[in-house]
């Protein structure tokens, strides 16, 4: 077993530093854990207000909250409240949806990312006006007429998931979601600062063509919560990380049972998703928990590797949509200094160059096209005016 050291958060930091500018991030921070807790946290570059990151520095971390809620749910697995093959009607008498003539929805398939929902259906609602001012209820009870395929089938990855979930927690515990998962999964590890992105907004980056610009204010809605609405700290997320290398062997043993961690972690034969971590194997049988997460202006990524007893994440305040790969060598980089190997030396230009000049070309396409058809009406009413002068 290798014990996370000095050495490697030390080459860590060196690589997140020199890939900054790479990322296109303005300010990051990293942290590199094993079991026993923090080894080592440093923060890199600015906020939107100028100051300095440090590794208490507020990062909204996005996709890695489903994590959370799938403590939560097997928190109540645990407490005999819910069942892991009980259909999601069972907890949520009023849950519907089309096409579910068969086999219903369970926890599991919630769990699992095989209900059937697809990823268009997690997102279309986030674009509507009037979703801002949806409860969770209301968000769940809204996928009445959302379309679903054969539950348990297989992987689909939706943020409708992890919400049917929190909805689960609330209906079984009585507790709403976030008071839930502040008292019952962040409370027994000695995590306090947690703060949730719909209650409290945070601002970063969004990157236009590469540039950096401060993002405006992006309406936060407290029915996704569950599926991507943390907001944490550096410091504070990777002591949640190093509760999942510790799996209920010592001190995380307050949140789960060894046999409840194991479980989140373990995903069903030939598919890619445990519960709330994709999980993976290298060629030399290594196994890799991994998973990351995109909001419109921060991007969060973390990786575990349970049998040498060290994992890492890195919060970042920028965010590209389109990213198409921009963020992928840097991760790839420090999985291979968890693992003792050398990472990639960083793109020289962006991976998506191609696609970003073949949008800029769209985007000049249609404003000449717009100035075309704008200066043609022009110039036909300057020659109606003309005309009529003349008479």
């Amino acid at each position: 077993m290798i014990i996370a050291s000095a050495a490697v958060a030390e080459r860590l930091d060196g690589f997140v530093a020199r890939t900054l500018g790479a990322a296109g991030d303005p300010g990051v921070a990293a942290v590199v854990v094993n079991s026993h807790g923090v080894v080592s946290c440093r923060g890199f570059g600015h906020g939107v207000n100028g100051n300095p990151v440090t590794c208490d520095t507020p990062f909204a971390i996005a996709s890695l909250t489903k994590s959370v809620t799938a403590i939560a749910a097997m928190q109540l697995v645990e407490s005999r409240s819910i069942q892991l093959d009980a259909p999601v009607t069972r907890y949520l008498p009023w849950f519907t949806v089309r096409g579910l003539d068969a086999a219903p929805i369970t926890v599991r398939d919630l769990l699992n990312q095989r209900s059937g929902f697809d990823t268009a259906t997690g997102l279309a609602y986030l674009a509507i006006p009037a979703s801002a001012k949806m409860t969770l209820e209301d968000r769940v009870r809204a996928l009445a007429g959302a379309r679903v395929g054969k539950p348990g089938e297989h992987f689909q990855y939706s943020n409708v998931n992890y919400d049917v979930l929190g909805a689960i927690v609330e209906a079984r515990s009585g507790l709403a979601y976030q008071a839930y998962v502040r008292s019952r999964v962040f409370a027994p590890l000695g995590i306090t600062r947690i703060a949730f992105a719909c209650d409290e907004p945070i601002g970063g980056y969004v990157r236009l063509f590469s540039i950096p610009v401060p993002a405006p204010r992006f309406p936060e809605l407290c029915a996704d919560v569950p599926a991507g609405g943390l907001v944490m700290s550096a410091s504070q997320y990777g002591r949640y990380l190093a509760a999942h290398l510790d799996a209920g062997r010592t001190w995380s043993r307050a949140v789960l049972s060894p046999d409840g961690w194991a479980a989140l972690h373990r995903s069903p034969s030939g598919e890619p998703y445990a519960m709330g971590w994709y999980e993976s194997f290298h060629t030399d049988g290594l196994r890799e928990l991994r998973h990351n997460g995109w909001s419109p202006d921060f991007h969060a990524f973390a990786v575990l590797y349970p049998t040498l007893d060290i994992g890492a994440a890195r919060l970042a305040n920028a965010n590209e949509v389109p990213d198409a790969g921009r963020s992928v060598p840097i991760e790839i980089g420090m999985e291979r200094i968890l693992r003792g190997a050398e990472p990639p030396q960083p793109p020289v230009v962006p991976p998506d160059l191609y696609m970003r000049l073949a949008v800029l070309a769209a985007l000049i396409v249609a404003a000449f096209s717009t100035l075309r058809r704008s200066h043609t009406r022009t110039g036909a009413v300057f020659a109606s005016v003309v005309k009529i002068g003349a008479i």
